[in-house]
């Protein structure tokens, strides 16, 4: 973003410089949007007059609440129209569609961790005979432990 409307607004709408609040989630968005404004410079050597910032939504073949159309399929700025409705930013739109840059990416396994799962529909970490050197990951299960980690 090539200019700090989106920034401004964010921080009045929920109380948080960047970087110092968490994860905003739409509730009542058809896709479970959620956004993250990180400190600024996000990325090494990234220009003062640019901000930063990443989103995600868990439902990706619902049609948007706004956009009529399955996130899966959106480009970039009908996401980020897809937010400004939920933020009800409506007046600043052209403003921040017009200086912003939004990159849609398909991460299928990034939440797979907290998809419902049943024992055996993931490899043990050391079935029967096999090399102490396997490491722990999140597309594996421990029988002494039942978590979901976020990291591998």
């Amino acid at each position: 973003m090539r200019d700090p409307t989106f920034f401004q607004l964010m921080e009045r709408f929920s109380g948080n410089v960047a970087g110092t609040g968490g994860l905003v989630t739409f509730m009542d968005s058809n896709w479970l949007m959620s956004i993250v404004l990180a400190r600024q410079p996000h990325f090494i050597a990234q220009p003062e007059n640019v901000n930063v910032f990443w989103g995600y939504g868990l439902f990706v073949d619902q049609e948007g609440n706004f956009i009529k159309k399955k996130m899966s399929g959106c480009t970039g700025a009908e996401l980020l129209t897809e937010l400004l409705g939920h933020l009800r930013f409506d007046a600043y739109r052209g403003r921040i569609l017009n200086t912003s840059n939004c990159i849609p990416c398909m991460m299928p396994f990034i939440t797979s961790q907290f998809m419902p799962r049943v024992k055996g529909d993931r490899p043990l970490v050391r079935p029967g005979v096999s090399s102490p050197s396997i490491r722990e990951s999140a597309f594996r299960s421990m029988a002494s432990r039942g978590y979901a980690g976020t990291t591998t």
